[in-house]
């Protein structure tokens, strides 16, 4: 009886255990958030009262209502829309009136514009062929055969600049039909293909058939009205529940910076306004947030909270700075984390990024595949169920890469995850759904952080990020933005660094006068200094970003700062007249290259006057003929911000005229001022001793006054290069095969005709090193240097150069910025020393160890005729020691302002704009290198060091150092 009962208990067990054991954790389905963040700067000129830019119109009818419009046909889709403060205001005004200058432009008849008025149509950037190139121009027969025909005759009466033959090379209806294509193809495709009327103006453009004036009205009609609608379609999807609606800081701040500099206050009322604002067209608070830029730190965090903003959107990338290691805790970037009160999801940058940049390149069906896969790997690890996915990206800036506006890929998109969440794969959802379902996430306790600690330094000197004062504090969060785990974009380089300087001195006098002043005044003032406070000015300043029309941002900072002064009845500073940026550097310029003794022929605006620059015993001399009686020099060299002559009229208030801008300013601040001396009859001369002259930063520029005493422009600023003394002992010197600037032996040169007939571009040479006492000399032979047609101030436009020097023990192990080249460096050899040189201030650039660096140190100089680039670096970086071998690695690239790392990206196929060759399978992976030329060791060869990358480690190639 026993044993029998032991027996059923035994087989009991085994049952139990059987069926236990063939169950499985079935994965929950994955929350996806899609965040898209539209935001437009303030464009207007407050003195002119109209809109100096016509991105808020043009995206508006394109952009800002397609999307939620899209949206609306999926009800099951579930995303999150983020409107900025800056950009809901600029709506409601376009909405009761409010025009651009392009408008005014495009609305005037054809017959009656004026020559400057057609001759800002054909401006490129600020004209009338601002739009995708690629994608819709040169798609448009009518609008291609515009722009060829404006080329042409820009490259006729462009230099010297003849405006009235430019201008009356084209049609008056030539302009009628570009003022039509221009704001036609400023729709979206689709909505002009289903509507009758722009249908059938699409169709003309396709057949080069002349537009009329009524045509034109009814295109500007139809983005007026779809203007007018915009807010409408996103209220009812947030009625509908199918979107969550939330907001930046009013003026899209840099909200951390403002903290840094203990501007808590301002941060506050940037909050304020943008609730208020959004209350009143929407008629709610909004519970989250996109902090602008992602820029965020723990004040920053705090103010949200007090203002009732629950949540808010940061790159994984900025998780360690929250003591969390993602390498070690591989889904630990896929959970919220709480800090200060507020719940931050984490954006991951594959899915981001593919959709902002890898998916317009690729067809709609491969872009989907990989989303699919990539959510489907994730899905299977979400045992617990509240594992999120967050896409966050700009909503309105892809679009235009991507064929047919981005919509095929939009709705195909909604397609495919509505059928992966009827799957049970994924669960679109919102941030405060999420919050609501699964609590407010992980609580993030303090810990030490690093902060800028700005609050009572002058950074107006300082000229890299890595030397700006931080302090190192107990806190949760630290401070990233969605660039990076700094704040580096707006901040750092001198440019941007002076232009702080500036609003925390107009901020600081405000607050001296505030109990001052009447409420109308102060209301004045406050809008102001939020619009000043914006952070496009700052992502603009300085070399890291580039918008085509700097100039124009810079002017509208100053004309914000300026009304301030005004509204306080205060001096305004004279550097606001100046057309430079706040350091000093030229709106634009010409540059000339001197050598010993041999005179160069100085580029004039006066075909009258002839002036000739040489360089004699450490002096350039500067000789005149015809020169007017009262011709003056102004030089700068750095040290002043001062925009005029000792004997000018000053200016009383400050304009946003487009170039020549301010006429009472030459385009440099005046260091000092030099008066030619007589030598005979019909000539004079000017000698400008460079001895003491930092040779980095020379410019000068020629100017006369007339009767009236009025400044008269006799030149623009011109950048003199002086020679760098190439003599010392030879250190070491490198050779490298010629003509293998194809990187891992595939690649090749991007599509654009300016990459065509150069010569070998990206080709090394040679390198040699000597010793020259003061600097150590480093000459880079290039196969060619091909001109420098953007007019870099380095005297390059095409290269980007790295390198990197092993002279002593320690080191570090990684890139300047690994994004850029897209390669690892040997480990077995740490660099003391790092150089980046390339045509812009980016380009002038030393890194050190310890992750400091400097900018604007090094001497460069290019002779195109030998295709040498020389570099003196000052010995004070470097002490090479004869009990230690150095060793070096050099890299050469293709230079872009607007990629990570300036290297411009190789894809699998070559575009315009981009290199080709690369391997899919490590494209796809993102550890191909965008290197087009190293120098090789013995033993090895240059493919099979460029394709050491390995995919399935996801690790990029190794670039060995050479003795």
């Amino acid at each position: 009886m026993i044993y029998r009962k032991g027996i059923i208990l035994i087989i009991s067990f085994l049952t139990i255990f059987s069926l236990f054991s063939g169950c499985k954790v079935v994965p929950k389905p994955l929350n996806l958030i899609i965040v898209w963040h539209n935001h437009q700067p303030f464009y207007k000129d407050p003195v002119s009262n109209t809109y100096i830019l016509p991105w808020v119109r043009l995206h508006g009818a394109k952009d800002y209502y397609r999307m939620p419009e899209i949206v609306s046909k999926y009800p099951d889709v579930k995303v999150t829309f983020d409107l900025s403060g800056s950009l809901i205001d600029q709506i409601k005004d376009y909405i009761n009136g409010a025009k651009d200058r392009n408008l005014i432009l495009s609305e005037k008849s054809a017959d009656s514009l004026t020559v400057d008025e057609k001759f800002e149509m054909l401006q490129i950037p600020g004209g009338f062929f601002d739009i995708n190139w690629d994608h819709i121009l040169k798609k448009i027969p009518m609008y291609k055969s515009i722009l060829n025909k404006r080329e042409d005759t820009f490259k006729k009466y462009g230099s010297p600049l003849d405006k009235n033959k430019i201008v009356n090379s084209l049609t008056n209806q030539d302009y009628l039909n570009l003022q039509t294509l221009f704001n036609l193809f400023w729709l979206d495709t689709n909505y002009i293909k289903n509507d009758s009327s722009l249908s059938k103006l699409y169709n003309k453009a396709m057949n080069e058939e002349n537009f009329t004036e009524s045509g034109k009205k009814e295109v500007l009609d139809a983005q007026l009205n779809i203007v007018s609608k915009i807010f409408d379609e996103y209220k009812k999807l947030s009625e509908n529940g199918q979107i969550e609606l939330v907001t930046t800081p009013f003026a899209h701040p840099i909200s951390a910076l403002l903290i840094d500099f203990g501007f808590n206050s301002e941060l506050t009322k940037q909050i304020e306004r943008a609730n208020k604002l959004f209350n009143e067209v929407f008629g709610f608070t909004p519970k989250g947030t996109w902090a602008s830029e992602c820029a965020i730190n723990d004040g920053t965090l705090k103010l949200f909270s007090e203002n009732s903003w629950n949540w808010t959107i940061s790159d994984a990338d900025n998780l360690d700075q929250l003591g969390v290691d993602t390498k070690k805790e591989s889904l630990s970037k896929y959970i919220p984390y709480n800090a200060d009160g507020v719940t931050t999801f984490f954006r991951d940058k594959y899915l981001s990024d593919g959709i902002s940049f890898r998916y317009s390149g690729k067809s709609v069906d491969e872009a989907l595949k990989d989303a699919e896969d990539t959510l489907l790997n994730l899905q299977k690890e979400n045992k617990d169920g509240n594992l999120v996915y967050t896409i966050a990206l700009d909503g309105e800036n892809a679009w235009e890469y991507y064929e047919n506006d981005g919509n095929d890929f939009l709705n195909g998109l909604y397609k495919k995850l509505l059928e992966l969440q009827k799957e049970g794969i994924v669960r679109l959802i919102t941030p405060s759904m999420y919050i609501k379902k699964y609590g407010k996430g992980n609580v993030v306790a303090p810990h030490k952080v690093q902060v800028l600690n700005l609050e009572n330094a002058d950074i107006s000197n300082i000229n890299s990020y890595s030397n700006l004062p931080a302090v190192e504090i107990q806190r949760e969060f630290g401070e990233s933005s969605w660039v990076n785990p700094t704040l580096d974009t707006w901040i750092g380089e001198r440019q941007e660094n002076v232009a702080w300087i500036w609003l925390k001195e107009v901020i600081e006098e405000f607050h001296k006068k505030e109990n001052n002043l009447d409420e109308k005044t102060k209301g004045e003032v406050i809008d102001n200094l939020l619009k000043a406070e914006g952070s496009d000015w700052f992502w603009w300043y300085g070399s890291d970003q580039d918008s085509g029309n700097d100039p124009s941002f810079d002017r509208l900072f100053k004309i914000y700062l300026e009304n301030i002064y005004k509204l306080l009845n205060d001096n305004i500073p004279g550097y606001l007249f100046g057309n430079y940026f706040p350091d000093g550097f030229p709106y634009t310029f010409e540059s000339v290259s001197l050598e010993e003794n041999k005179p160069l022929r100085l580029p004039l605006l006066n075909d009258g006057l002839n002036a000739t620059i040489e360089y004699q015993n450490e002096s350039t001399l500067i000789n005149f003929s015809n020169a007017p009686k009262n011709i003056v020099v102004g030089v700068f060299n750095g040290r002043t911000l001062n925009p005029f002559f000792e004997s000018q009229k000053k200016p009383s208030s400050f304009t946003m005229s487009p170039f020549p801008y301010e006429v009472e300013s030459i385009g440099i601040p005046i260091d000092f001022e030099i008066h030619p001396k007589v030598t005979s009859s019909n000539s004079s001369e000017v000698i400008i001793d460079t001895k003491g002259l930092d040779a980095r930063t020379l410019f000068i520029a020629l100017a006369s006054f007339d009767k009236n005493s009025n400044l008269v422009k006799i030149s623009k600023p011109i950048q003199v290069r002086l020679p760098i003394k190439i003599q010392g002992e030879v250190i070491g010197e490198l050779l490298d095969e010629e003509g293998d600037d194809n990187g891992p032996g595939t690649y090749t040169y991007p599509l654009n005709e300016i990459f065509k007939n150069k010569g070998r571009l990206f080709d090394l040479v040679s390198f040699t090193m000597l010793d020259s006492g003061e600097n150590y000399i480093m000459q880079f032979k290039i196969g060619s240097i091909g001109g420098n047609p953007w007019n870099g101030p380095n005297g390059i436009s095409f290269q980007i150069l790295e390198l990197y020097l092993d002279y002593k023990d320690g080191g570090s192990i990684k890139a300047i910025d690994e994004k850029g080249p897209m390669v690892q460096l040997n480990p077995s050899h740490g660099w003391d020393i790092a150089l980046r040189i390339a045509g812009w201030s980016y380009g002038n650039f030393i890194a050190l160890p310890d992750g400091k660096s400097v900018q604007g140190e090094l001497g460069i100089q290019v002779d195109p005729q030998k295709n040498l680039i020389t570099v003196a670096l000052p010995k004070k970086y470097v002490n090479l020691s004869s009990s230690y071998k150095p060793y070096i690695a050099i890299l050469s690239g293709s230079q872009d302002g607007y990629s990570p790392g300036y290297f411009r990206t190789v894809n699998v196929t070559a575009s315009e704009w981009a290199g080709g060759g690369a391997n899919p399978e490590a494209f796809n992976s993102s550890i191909s290198p965008n290197v087009y030329d190293i120098f090789v060791p013995t033993g090895k060869t240059q493919q099979e060091i460029l394709n050491s990358y390995d995919v399935k480690s996801n690790q990029l190639p190794i670039i060995p150092y050479l003795p």
